[in-house]
This record gives structure tokens, C-alpha cells and sequence, in this order.
């Protein structure tokens, strides 16, 4: 058997590997191959051996090892051709005499959108019927070939010949595999395959809209050696997945330009630490002009100039930015920041945007950036600099005008420039029946929410938080109730320094009408539910049994 080429996927046991090297190695006799495992623990160093380095591993781990050839030869698994890991999946049983009663089989279903399923054991009727209906290649739609050690394609034309109605393809867990004219989605997560090997693929993927390329460990979508260009092999593409790979520099996701026709851009899990837009040159299309799905959790942003980079995308309605050190480290997870500086976004972090959320999150944004611009008055470089970094300030102010109670700390102290500079002084009056009049003035954080204000009143006080009902005098407005979300926090609030927050004790009794009202309705609404899931019981019931009588017949 001859010595295997460089990039050869290979199984040692059950152990996949990548050749790196073959040839020589000093001190030694013989020839060698160099492999870079994929799981790491099996390796022994990083390509480098005696001093010298023969091979690097993609994965910058010490991930390498040599293995003299011959005993490589003995114990490598090369994979089979695609044509033969489908007769293995859908043949196999075809000629084994039928068994009574149900089989118990293990299910290979065909590719889900991000192949993460693991597969279940199922109780099958007529499982005979169903082999030889699948052992039919020539009318197979869907194949799932997860781990089927598919490394070539055969004699030309023979796959072709055997099996033309595939649409949908999983080859999850196997080295690079072999495609035709109508597929449509295809799966390569953990392949160990590289953007150019993917890329090759493309002449051969005419009708392909659905890629997963995930957990690859790709650090760069760069054509190398192919044809400038090539990205445009994939020009139907309209979801790309490239989740949990090694991408760095948003340069490198620039180069996806080329896919005029995708929709959805997964990539959660990579390393890059910025977006960067080029500007769109006169005449021609924006880039990612139709991406209206971008995905791009734990990462590295740490910017706000980031989050507000995606607003390019003019057809972008959904983010994810979870897990970013941007939103780590923002008051509140930073959900409210996101939703007021990106305005097309319809659902963030799988969550939807309703109207009233972004309402609330713009109001929000607006007092405090009017907040950061009254401190800064005076300063001619701090005021530009806290401009330049709210670019929607006029918009938001076009819309809700100027926000009413925002005025300048004294001696124009920037917010946040000294632990002072965040704190409020309120005097705190309790009016309640048994727990006042009493009133105590303390210095809290402008960031305190208006659940853990409650929380404090009732250290001060002795009422219970739910029993409570704020009001704000002066500070800026009239009289006026502190209610809605526990989680505003006072700057939201519009209280400022000097204000005064009478505590009063809420109507008990209307309080114990309302939640009795919620329980007494709750019960109706459980059966509402029950019946709504009958409902639907019986009609995936009606529509199983001309199925059930079909496979009865056959």
C-alpha cells in the first residue's frame, strides 16, 4: 500500500487523525508519518521532534505524534467510498428474512439544522418493510451517514448512477465527502475540514442554501489555492453555521461577501474580537446585504463600537451577542444598551424585542447618554468624545425629545469618574400606619434598582416589600409613583439628588383581590391548554393512520 498524502483524514483504531508528515526523521531509520490526532490527549508534542520541526498542528495543541509507516499501514483506516457506506446504512438487512413483532433499532435520522441530536433507540413495526423500501437507492432523499468513515467518491459517475434523488445529506463525523446536483443541505461538523476543502466541494453543490461546518477548528476562510473567487461556488448558500471554530479577525468573515444570497450567519463560539464594515463603494451592493440572522455569541467583543458596527447590515432582525465581554460587563447584561443602538433588531439572544421593550430601552439609553453630555458641559473633549460614542442620540432625540429632570452635577464631574460621582443623596419618609412618620436620608448608588430601593425601606422601615408603595417628591419633578420593573434602576427612574421617596403601605386588601383573581383563573386556563393538546393528539393521530395502513399493506 502506498504512503498516504499530506491532509489524509485516517482512523488508527478508533481514533481519527490528520497526516502532517511523511518522511524521514533524524536519528531514526526508515520512513515515518507524522499525525495530528484530533483529540489532543492522545498526542505527544506539536510537530517538533530532536530540535527540529517536521510538522505544525492546526489546532496549535500538542496534538502530534510519528508512527513508522509500515506499522501506520498495518493499522490505518482509509474510510470507503460513498457509494459503499450507503449499501452498509440502507442494505445491510435487506436480506434477512423478516421477523414478527416489533425491532429495536437505532435511529439515523436525517440532518437537523444544527446536528447536535444524539440518536435514540426506537421500537419499530414492519422494520423489514421500511430496510426495503431504504435499501432503494435510487428513489433515497435523505441519508444520514454520521460516522460512516466516507472518504472517497467512487468511480466517476457511479454515484450518480446509484443514487440521484438526494436532497439532504448528513456526513457529521466523517472526513470531507462527496456531493451531487440536488442536494441541498449539508452537514460537516467535527470533520477536521478546512474552508478550502469545503470550498472544493463547490462545483459539485449546485443547489446547496444549508452549510454546518462546526467545531473544525478553522482559523481562516481564505481560498488558499484555489481560484480567487471560489467563495461564489457556494452563490445559493442562505445559512452558513461556522459555530466553535477558531476565527479571529472579522477580516476573515469578510471574505463570505461573496454569498449574496445568505440569510443566516452562525458564529457562536469563535474568538473574534471585533466587526468591522468596510464602506460600501458607490454603485455597488452592501456587503451581507440580505444577512438578517448574525449569531455571534461568546466571542470576544468588548466594545459598544462593535455591537453598533452591525447596524450595516440592512436586513439584520436578529442578534446574539451572549456571553461577549461587552455585555459581561454592562449594567444589566446590557440588554438595553443593545436594543437601543441597533433599531432594526426584532429578537436578541433568542429572545423577541416586543414594541413596549423597545420603547422602554430607547427611553432608558436617551436620560443616561443626557446624563453623561449635561456632566461633560464645559468640556469641549469630553462632550465630543460622549457624542461620538452615542451616534443615535439625534435620532432618539428626534423621536422622544429631550428628557425632562437631567441636569449637570456640580463642578462638572464626568459620571463614573469617582465612586461620589455615582451616588445619590434621597431622603427616605415612611408614612405608614405603625412604621412612621420617620425619616432617614442616605446616599445610594444611581444604579440601585428600584426592587433593592424596596429591599432597603425595609431594613430602614420594617414593612415588607411587596406591601410597599414609593412615591418621588422634588429631585428635578413633581410628585410622581416609583413603579414598573424591579429591575429599572433609579437613573431610569428619573430621580436625582436632593429627591425625596415617601414610602407608603399599598391597599392590602386590593392587592389579595388581584393575585385571588389569578389563581381562580388559572385552573381555567390549564384546561384551556389540556384541550388545545387533545386537539392536536387527535389530529397527528388522523393524519398517522393512512400512513400506518399504507406500511400494513405493503
Amino acid at each position: 500500500m502506498a504512503l498516504p498524502t499530506l491532509g489524509a483524514r485516517v482512523l488508527i483504531g478508533n481514533k481519527a487523525a490528520t497526516v502532517r508528515y511523511v518522511g524521514p526523521v533524524d536519528g531514526q531509520t526508515g520512513a515515518w508519518v507524522g499525525l495530528e490526532w484530533d483529540n489532543a490527549a492522545h498526542g505527544k508534542h506539536s510537530g517538533c521532534t530532536g530540535g527540529r520541526q517536521y510538522f505544525t498542528c492546526a489546532s496549535g495543541a500538542f496534538a502530534g505524534t510519528f508512527v513508522r509507516a509500515e506499522k501506520f499501514l498495518c493499522a490505518a483506516d482509509f474510510g470507503v467510498t460513498f457509494l459503499e457506506a450507503l449499501r452498509r446504512r440502507y442494505q445491510a438487512g435487506i436480506g434477512e428474512q423478516p421477523r414478527s413483532g416489533p425491532s429495536r433499532v437505532e435511529a439515523t435520522p436525517a440532518a437537523q439544522p444544527h446536528a447536535r441530536r444524539r440518536d435514540v433507540g426506537v421500537e419499530v413495526v414492519g422494520a423489514h418493510a421500511v430496510c426495503q423500501r431504504q435499501g432503494r437507492l435510487e428513489a433515497l432523499t435523505s441519508a444520514g451517514l454520521q460516522n460512516a468513515r466516507v472518504a472517497f467518491v467512487g468511480p466517476r459517475g457511479e454515484l450518480a448512477a446509484a443514487a440521484p434523488a438526494i436532497e439532504e445529506l448528513d456526513l457529521a463525523g466523517v472526513p470531507d465527502g462527496q456531493l451531487f446536483g440536488a442536494l441541498r443541505l449539508l452537514v460537516l461538523n467535527r470533520t477536521g475540514a478546512t474552508w478550502a476543502q469545503v470550498l472544493r466541494l463547490g462545483p459539485w453543490l449546485p443547489a446547496l442554501v444549508e452549510l454546518h461546518a462546526c467545531g473544525n477548528a478553522i482559523r481562516s476562510l481564505a481560498v488558499d489555492g484555489l481560484e480567487e473567487g471560489s467563495t461564489g461556488m457556494l452563490a445559493r448558500l442562505q445559512a452558513l453555521d461556522l459555530e466553535d471554530n477558531a476565527l479571529a479577525e472579522w477580516a476573515e468573515v469578510a471574505r463570505l461577501a461573496p454569498l449574496t444570497a445568505l440569510t443566516r450567519l452562525q458564529l457562536s463560539g469563535n474568538r473574534l474580537a471585533g466587526v468591522a464594515c468596510s464602506a460600501q463603494q458607490p454603485g455597488s451592493p452592501a456587503a451581507f446585504e440580505r444577512l438578517q440572522v448574525l449569531l455571534l455569541g461568546d466571542n470576544a467583543l468588548s466594545g459598544w463600537a462593535d455591537v453598533e458596527a452591525m447596524a450595516a447590515f440592512p436586513a439584520l432582525a436578529e442578534a446574539r451577542l451572549s456571553g461577549n465581554p461587552v455585555l459581561r460587563s454592562a449594567p444589566g447584561g446590557g440588554r438595553y444598551e443593545v436594543i437601543a443602538r441597533l433599531p432594526m433588531l426584532r429578537a436578541l439572544n433568542g429572545a423577541a424585542v416586543p414594541p413596549s421593550e423597545r420603547r422602554d430601552a430607547e427611553l432608558r439609553y436617551l436620560r443616561r447618554v443626557e446624563g453623561e453630555l449635561a456632566a461633560a458641559q464645559g468640556n469641549l473633549a469630553a462632550s465630543s468624545a460622549a457624542a461620538a460614542a452615542h451616534p443615535r442620540l439625534q435620532a432618539l432625540q428626534a423621536r422622544y425629545g429631550a428628557m425632562d429632570g437631567v441636569a449637570p452635577p456640580p463642578s462638572g464631574r464626568l459620571p463614573g469618574s469617582t465612586l461620589a460621582a455615582g451616588l445619590l443623596e434621597l431622603h427616605l419618609t415612611c408614612t405608614a400606619p405603625g412604621h412612621g412618620p420617620r425619616s432617614v436620608v442616605k446616599r445610594v448608588p444611581s444604579t440601585l434598582t428600584l426592587g433593592r430601593l424596596k429591599l432597603l425601606c425595609e431594613r430602614l422601615f420594617r414593612l415588607p416589600a411587596a406591601r410597599q408603595a414609593l412615591w418621588a417628591r422634588g429631585g428635578g419633578g413633581g410628585e410622581r409613583a416609583l413603579a414598573g420593573a424591579p429591575d429599572r434602576d433609579l437613573s431610569f427612574l428619573g430621580l436625582q439628588a436632593g429627591a425625596e421617596v415617601v414610602v407608603s403601605e399599598s391597599d392590602a386588601d386590593a392587592a389579595r383581590s388581584t393575585e385571588a383573581a389569578k389563581w381562580s383563573a388559572a385552573p381555567a386556563a390549564h384546561e384551556q391548554r389540556l384541550l388545545r393538546q387533545l386537539q392536536e393528539a387527535e389530529q397527528l393521530q388522523a393524519l398517522q393512520q393512512p400512513l400506518a395502513r399504507q406500511q400494513a399493506a405493503s
